[in-house]
């Protein structure tokens, strides 16, 4: 499975005022993957960062569990952050790695990210970020040549005329849920076992 959420992130920053500074602060992220799963994270952060005159260079560490009642998923990344002062406003570039914990298994990958800091007062700043995190491996779907001229292909169009019901899951979603299932043992002799046999299992029941 591969997640790759791009989270809108506003942290506010403690810090003081030195070459080597280091800090503090919270951050509320949005993110959305690619699944359209939106993710609402509380985020606690700390780091450090040098001064080389009008560029910074420092490292952060952050970790984040979700925001909404019933959420059941926590984040944490390891970032390089470089900053470039523009008087008013700092821009930032960064990259790190990334890992993911919830209903879906743990992930791990990289993350990327620009934004931009400005100070508000002498012992707080203000940040927004656009992070991509990219975790887990692609499905790849293959398609293999075949002299088997039977079809599978169904339209639900007029289920949705008439019913009016629309899916909220793709095939994609369901070839990543069976993977998942595959990978967490809830389907264990999947290719032995009968019961996953239509013919064979019709066979021993003595159906066919």
């Amino acid at each position: 499975m591969k997640i790759t959420p791009i989270a809108i992130a506003v942290a506010l920053l403690g810090s003081t005022a030195h070459a080597q500074d280091t800090y503090a602060g919270v951050s509320f992220d949005f993110g959305v993957a690619d699944n359209d799963n939106s993710q609402t994270v509380a985020t606690l952060l700390g780091g450090a960062t040098y001064d080389l005159g009008m560029m910074t260079l420092g490292g952060e560490v952050e970790y984040g569990a979700s925001a909404v009642l019933g959420g059941d998923y926590d984040t944490a990344r390891l970032r390089l952050l470089g900053g470039y002062d523009f008087g008013t406003l700092t821009a930032l570039a960064s990259i790190g790695g990334t890992s993911f914990s919830g209903d879906a298994g743990d992930f791990t990958g990289f993350n990327f990210g620009l934004g931009v800091q400005t100070q508000i007062s002498n012992a707080l700043d203000l940040r927004g970020e656009v992070i991509r995190d990219v975790m887990g491996d692609d499905v790849e779907l293959v398609t293999s040549p075949t002299d088997d001229n039977r079809s599978y292909h169904i339209s639900s169009q007029k289920i949705s005329k008439v019913l009016g019901f629309v899916p909220s899951h793709t095939i994609k979603d369901a070839i990543v849920d069976m993977k998942q299932a595959l990978e967490s043992g809830l389907l264990p002799n999947s290719l032995t076992d009968d019961k996953y046999f239509n013919i064979k299992r019709m066979q021993s029941e003595k159906l066919a």
